[in-house]
C-alpha cells in the first residue's frame, strides 16, 4: 500500500496516496472531474493540452510555500499540498485554453457522432466559455479521411491531444499514428498514409475527446441521447470484457468498452465490438416448433415443455444434455438439476482454440467455460459431442451459438447452418428455427439475457438485457427450470412464476 499524506482540496482535509496524479485524486476524493483532453488514466501522461490547470500551494525550494497554477495530470500528490480547483486564476486559465481550441473547431455539433457525450461540449458549458474574441477565419482541414476499415478522421475537429498516438504503442506495442508536421500545420496521420491495422482500432473513437475519430459502422446511425445504454459483458471470448451495450429502435447499434481495472481496463477488441449482425437477425423464434412428418407445427410453450419432459423421461439416464459455453451460470445450474432428476450427466461444449491475439481476445470462443466446469458440467470437444448427439435416443441442447460451435463454424455467422445428425428425439433451445430437431424451444441472445458468467480468471461477470426478447419468450434458465419441474412431475410446474417473458430489467 502506498504511503498516504495529508492534503487539502478546496479547503477540505483529506488523506491521499503520495505520488498519485493529482487529477485522479481530486476526482476520487471529491467527485469533481477536473477538465482534461490529453489525459487518460490508461495512457502515458504528456500534459500537452493544459486544460486540467488548478491552483496549488506546496513547499518549494528551501521549504518556502509557493502558490501557482499547475496541470493536475503531471502534478504528484505531496505532503501538505493545498489545491483549489475553482479559483479565478484556475478558471481563467481553463477558459483561455478552451478559447484557443474553439477558435478552429467547427460548429457541427448537430451532426457530430460525439454530440451528447463530448467532453469539449461539456467542459465548454461547465467553464462558461461561450464566446471567442478572434475574428480570423478558421483554418481549413481535411474531412472524412478514411484511416482504414474502421475509423474516419475529421481533421478540423482534432485538438491534437495525442491520445490516439499514444494508444497503439501502449496497448498493441507498435506505433501506427503520429503527429505530423510542426506548429499550426500539425495534424494526425498514419505513416506513409498506410491504413490502420489490428484488432483494437475501434478504441480510438472511444478515447478521442472531440469526435475527430469516429466509427464507420456507427457514423450517423443514431444520436446517443436516443439510445438505451446498459452495462453488460462481452461474450465473444472468455475474457468477459466490461461493456456498454447501446440499443436504438429495437436494434443493437453499438458496443463499447466500460472500465474494469481487473479485466479489460478501458479497452475492448474490435471482434467483440463489431459483431452485431447476428444479434439483429430477423426471423426470431417466438414460440415452440415441433417437426413432424406432415411438416412443422406450432405449439404453445406450456405444451411444448410437457412434450419435451415426456421425451426426456422416456429415456431418463440415457438422455444427452449439452450446454453451449455461452450458457450462463443460472442455465448451467438448471441443467445440473435436470441431469440429477434424470440420473444422467450434464455436459458443456468446449470448442478448440481459435484466434486469440495475446492482448484481450482469448482462444476460447465463449464466455463461460470456466464457470460451467466449476459447476460440475463435463467438457466435450465438438467431435465428441456430435458423436453422442447422433447416438442419443433423446437429447437436449441449450445455449446461444451451440450449433455453430458444434459444427466448428464461425459463431457470429448468420442463421443458415448445414444439417447435423441428431439421433431420434432431439430438443433444441435456440433463437432461430433449425432443421432436423424434433422440437425447438425459443431462446434469447446474450444481449437479451439476465445472468452471470465466469471468465478465464474466475471473475464473475454480469449480463444485463439491452433489449427485450421476443414476446412470450422467457429467460433460458427459467425455461430449463420449468422443464426440470415437469420432468420431476412437480405439482407446481404448471403454475411456476418463473416462466414469464424476458422483458427489460427493473
Amino acid at each position: 500500500m502506498p504511503e498516504t499524506v495529508p492534503i487539502t482540496i478546496n479547503d477540505q482535509d483529506f488523506e491521499a496516496p503520495a505520488g498519485a496524479p493529482l487529477i485522479d485524486v481530486i476526482q476520487e476524493l471529491t467527485g469533481e472531474e477536473v477538465p482534461r483532453f490529453c489525459y487518460h488514466r490508461d495512457l502515458p501522461v504528456v500534459g500537452s493540452c493544459r486544460m486540467c490547470q488548478v491552483e496549488v500551494e506546496a513547499p518549494g525550494p528551501g521549504g518556502a510555500l509557493r502558490k501557482a497554477l499547475a496541470i493536475s495530470c503531471r502534478t504528484p500528490v505531496a505532503k501538505g499540498m493545498k489545491i483549489w480547483t475553482q479559483t479565478p486564476a484556475a478558471q481563467t486559465a481553463r477558459k483561455g485554453v478552451l478559447e484557443f481550441l474553439l477558435k478552429d473547431h467547427p460548429l457541427d455539433c448537430p451532426i457530430c457522432d460525439k454530440a451528447g457525450e463530448c467532453p469539449l461540449q461539456n467542459f465548454t458549458y461547465q467553464e462558461g466559455q461561450s464566446e471567442g474574441r478572434s475574428v480570423d477565419p478558421r483554418r481549413k482541414r481535411r474531412k472524412r479521411v478514411s484511416l482504414g476499415d474502421v475509423i474516419v478522421l475529421d481533421e478540423e475537429r482534432c485538438v491534437l491531444c495525442s491520445r490516439c498516438v499514444r494508444f497503439f504503442p501502449e496497448v498493441e506495442g507498435r506505433t501506427q499514428l503520429q503527429v505530423l508536421n510542426m506548429g499550426n500545420r500539425s495534424h494526425i496521420g498514419t505513416f506513409d498514409n498506410q491504413p490502420l491495422q489490428g484488432n483494437y482500432q475501434g478504441n480510438l473513437a472511444d478515447i478521442c475527446p472531440v469526435g475527430a475519430l469516429t466509427l464507420k459502422d456507427f457514423r450517423f446511425q443514431a444520436r446517443v441521447w436516443n439510445t438505451h445504454s446498459v452495462p453488460s459483458t462481452c461474450t465473444r471470448c472468455s475474457r468477459g470484457c466490461a461493456v456498454m451495450v447501446d440499443a436504438y429502435r429495437g436494434r443493437l447499434v453499438r458496443i463499447r468498452p466500460r472500465y474494469d481495472a481487473k479485466v479489460n481496463r478501458s479497452w475492448m477488441c474490435d471482434f467483440g465490438r463489431f459483431q452485431l449482425q447476428d444479434l439483429n437477425l430477423p426471423g426470431r423464434l417466438s414460440g415452440a416448433i415441433q417437426e413432424q412428418q406432415q411438416g412443422l407445427r406450432e405449439l404453445p410453450l406450456e405444451q411444448a415443455l410437457e412434450t419435451a419432459a415426456e421425451n426426456l423421461r422416456a429415456e431418463a439416464s440415457q438422455s444427452f444434455l449439452l450446454a453451449s459455453n455461452y450458457a450462463t451460470l443460472e442455465v448451467g445450474q438448471a441443467l445440473m438439476e435436470l441431469a440429477k432428476s434424470l440420473q444422467t450427466e450434464a455436459y458443456f461444449l468446449k470448442p478448440s482454440a481459435w484466434g486469440g491475439d495475446g492482448i484481450l481476445r482469448t482462444d476460447d470462443p465463449g464466455p463461460n467455460s470456466f464457470g460451467l466446469q466449476e459447476l460440475g458440467l463435463k467438457a466435450l470437444a465438438p467431435d465428441q459431442a456430435r458423436e453422442r448427439l447422433a447416438a442419443a435416443e433423446a437429447s437436449l441442447l441449450v445455449g446461444e451459438k451451440l450449433l455453430p460451435l458444434l459444427l466448428q463454424q464461425d459463431p457470429t455467422a448468420g442463421s443458415t447452418l448445414p444439417p447435423i445428425d441428431t439421433g431420434r428425439t432431439a430438443i433444441l433451445v435456440d433463437t432461430h428455427l433449425r432443421s432436423g430437431f424434433a422440437l425447438t424451444l425459443p431462446g434469447l441472445t446474450w444481449a437479451e439475457t439476465q445472468g452471470r458468467v465466469k471468465n478465464l480468471d474466475g471473475h464473475t461477470r454480469i449480463l444485463r438485457p439491452a433489449l427485450p426478447g421476443p414476446d412470450g419468450v422467457p429467460q433460458t434458465h427459467d425455461l430449463v427450470q420449468s422443464l426440470c419441474a415437469r420432468v420431476r412431475r412437480d405439482p407446481d410446474a404448471h403454475s411456476t412464476p418463473n416462466l414469464q417473458p424476458s422483458g427489460m430489467p427493473v
